[in-house]
This record gives structure tokens, C-alpha cells and sequence, in this order.
């Protein structure tokens, strides 16, 4: 692998990349056990929130197309919500409400390399199994493209390389020259490695990752 400031082009993943996701989760669970001790008939709430996390790290599930409305059916059905409760429920606690966390939790030295490198031309690409334009916004990077499974343009989460082969073949990019950054071996790794392109896993933890950096000087 080339040194980390000699490529063109950086596909970067959202969560647990651009920001710490442990301080994240942390924030997050003081905000539901406040509300939900506050609102305990909604307690079935939080149980659905947990299967949710837990079928998108599914293996089987992974393996298909649109998996994401394979989820919110089999919610629906195991806690007996209405598919728009589910949606509901999702959309408030997995997009909405951490979006303060995301800014507290963001690693600003990354994103000071990632701005530094579009500044000499270089390009930023935003690539997660989530829904990006938010947590974009909220951490102020203005990146040249944003892809995410919006069953328009592609369907698969990660490992599986749709997502990160259509921003190769939609911009034109050799994969040569391209680095995809990530926090998951066997996520955003691996979808790397399926696409053909460089790839760099950043450690879990600010410490952890200071020293990646000192080590590449950035």
C-alpha cells in the first residue's frame, strides 16, 4: 500500500470511521434509558431497536438485496408494530436523535486530513450501509459524493462490493488509485479487497488511532 497522502481518491465509511462510535453509543443509551424510563409503556420500543442492530450484522440477511425491508418486516412482525411504527421507531432513534452525538463523537483529525486532500484536488467519496445527507451535514464536509443502498443506485451493504464498484465505474476512478478508509476488517476491509482497491482500517479508539496517525504523519 502506498502512503496514505499519495492517493487520488478516498472512499471513506461513515460510522465508526468519521467518527468514534463507542463515545457515540454511550451518548445514546443515556438518552433512551432517560426516555424510556420516562415513557416505560414504550418499552417494546427499545427491545426492537436491539433486534434491529442486531439482523444488520446478519450473514444470511446480508446475502440479499434490499435487506433493509427485510428487517423492518420481520420487526413488524415479531413485536407486532404497524410497518410505519417500525419506520417510525427506526428513523427517530437511528438517524435522527444521534445526529448531536455523531458532532460530539467526530474525529476531527481525519476530517482535517480529508479537507486538506480535496483542497490539492484531491476527491472524497462518503460510502456507508446507512443513509449519509445528515450526518454529512452535521459534521460540515462538503464530500464529492455521497452512496449509501438506496435501492436506486445499488442495494447490498457491505462486504458485498456493489456500492463501492459503482463509485469506481459512475466517476471513473482506477481502482489503483484509490484508497477506501474504514473502521471493520471484515466490512469495509473486505469490500475493498471484493472491489480491487487499497484499503485502511482505522483502530476503535482515539488513543489507538493517534498513534496510526503519528505513524503516517497526518
Amino acid at each position: 500500500m502506498k502512503s496514505i497522502k499519495d492517493y487520488q481518491t478516498y472512499v471513506v465509511d461513515m460510522d465508526g470511521t468519521l467518527y468514534y462510535k463507542y463515545p457515540m453509543r454511550l451518548s445514546m443509551l443515556f438518552q433512551m434509558a432517560g426516555y424510556y424510563l420516562s415513557h416505560i409503556t414504550n418499552w417494546k420500543e427499545a427491545f426492537l431497536l436491539k433486534d434491529y442492530r442486531h439482523l444488520r450484522e446478519s450473514d444470511e440477511l446480508l446475502k440479499e438485496a434490499d435487506c433493509e425491508s427485510r428487517i423492518r418486516f420481520l420487526l413488524s412482525e415479531k413485536h407486532h408494530f404497524t410497518p410505519a411504527k417500525v419506520d417510525h421507531i427506526i428513523e427517530e432513534w437511528m438517524y435522527k436523535r444521534p445526529l448531536s452525538a455523531v458532532y460530539k463523537s467526530r474525529d476531527k483529525r481525519l476530517l482535517a486530513f480529508l479537507k486538506a486532500q480535496q483542497k490539492k484536488g484531491h476527491k472524497v467519496y462518503f460510502y456507508s450501509d446507512y443513509p449519509l445527507e445528515d450526518k454529512s451535514r452535521i459534521l460540515g464536509f462538503n464530500a464529492d459524493g455521497l452512496y449509501y443502498p438506496d435501492n436506486i443506485r445499488f442495494s447490498f451493504l457491505k462486504p458485498n462490493p456493489e456500492g463501492l464498484s459503482l463509485i469506481l465505474r459512475e466517476n471513473s476512478l482506477n481502482p489503483s488509485d484509490v484508497l477506501m478508509i474504514g473502521d471493520r476488517q471484515e466490512k469495509d476491509g473486505q469490500c475493498a479487497i471484493n472491489a480491487g482497491t487499497d484499503y485502511l482500517i482505522l483502530k476503535s479508539t482515539p488513543s489507538a488511532r493517534r498513534r496510526q496517525y503519528k505513524k503516517w504523519s497526518i
